[in-house]
């Protein structure tokens, strides 16, 4: 079983997007340990135009990350730890399109959850508890 890097104890202080680097260092962890791990961060904030101007993303509502490992597929979605992060309209829409697709998705927003999301793909993966 491996074991992922101790979070500081007061993640449940973090940013949500401190918490995705977080969550990061242990995907390219597991990725060592697992090379048949795939996974990719999606960006869904609004694209910067040419000349300053800003357009929506297609990507809005899509999760966070994409994980899979041996035909099995996550959507995984981040929120912050301090459990303030709520899902937006877009966000819902697509967690019901995969659910009813038979599809996984999960929200992380604490270390435990990556050893859950992990596990759903084969992998033993063991965390520090935190206080």
């Amino acid at each position: 079983m491996q074991t992922v890097s101790k979070p500081p104890l007061d993640f449940k202080l973090m940013s949500e997007e401190d918490f995705v680097q977080w969550v990061r260092g242990e995907l390219k962890a597991a990725k060592l340990m697992f090379p048949d791990l795939f996974w990719r961060r999606v960006y869904t904030k609004p694209l910067r135009m040419k000349g300053g101007g800003k357009a929506k993303n297609p990507n809005i509502g899509f999760t966070d990350l994409l994980l899979a490992r041996r035909g099995v597929v996550v959507f995984t979605e981040v929120k912050r730890p301090d459990g303030s992060g709520r899902l937006s309209p877009e966000q819902l829409e697509f967690k019901g399109d995969v659910e009813a697709a038979g599809l996984l998705w999960r929200q992380l927003s604490d270390p435990e959850h990556l050893v859950d999301v992990l596990k759903l793909l084969g992998i033993q993966w063991k965390t520090y508890s935190v206080i």
